[in-house]
């Protein structure tokens, strides 16, 4: 079975504070990891353009979301709200703006 965000929730791929040389409690590290992630999952009632930034590395809130243990893996739950910033390329950011421009419009055509 797999796991999909629902609504406007989506999950990220973080990675978790990391030390060679000293024991870090991994609650703690969960706590004071970075804030940018791999967009994984983007739930059914996020906007076209926060869909089309899965795959991609995004930079959120410095408090947004919560851990889950899903399927025995840690996953991180946020809102699109909390995404702040992406990485792309020209191609990619030519697309997410139109799709940007797109929100409030009407798509039905007569």
């Amino acid at each position: 079975m797999q796991t999909a965000p629902l609504w406007s929730y989506c999950i990220v791929e973080r990675e978790e504070l990391k030390s060679s040389s000293i024991y870090i409690d991994p609650k703690i590290a969960q706590r004071n990891a970075s804030t940018d992630g791999i967009l994984i999952y983007a739930g059914a009632g996020c906007e076209p353009f926060v869909k089309a930034l899965m795959g991609r590395k995004v930079y959120f809130k410095n408090f947004a979301g919560d851990w889950k243990k899903i399927n025995g893996k840690d996953a991180y739950f946020i809102e699109e709200t909390d995404i702040i910033a992406a990485d792309l390329s020209d191609d990619d950011l030519t697309n997410i703006t139109h799709l940007q421009s797109q929100v409030g419009k009407s798509t039905v055509t007569a």
